[in-house]
């Protein structure tokens, strides 16, 4: 099965770079959630507002 896209979630980093989030459904019936920049890199959940570009350790907050 593929992922199924859920939503598209603007954010910004401290630098003022804008960023957009997609969360995917990786299997339907399943909670587990998966995170990724519209660039395709992996994006890991911190809290309700926050994320994390995996790998880089720069946080991104959501702007909705």
């Amino acid at each position: 099965m593929m992922p199924t896209e859920l939503s598209r979630l603007p954010c910004e980093d401290d630098d003022g770079t804008l960023h957009t989030v997609i969360v995917w459904r990786l299997s339907p019936g399943l909670r587990r959630l998966s995170y990724t920049l519209d660039t395709g890199a992996l994006v890991n959940h911190v809290d309700e507002r926050t994320f994390e570009i995996d790998h880089t350790a720069v946080l991104i907050t959501r702007l909705d």
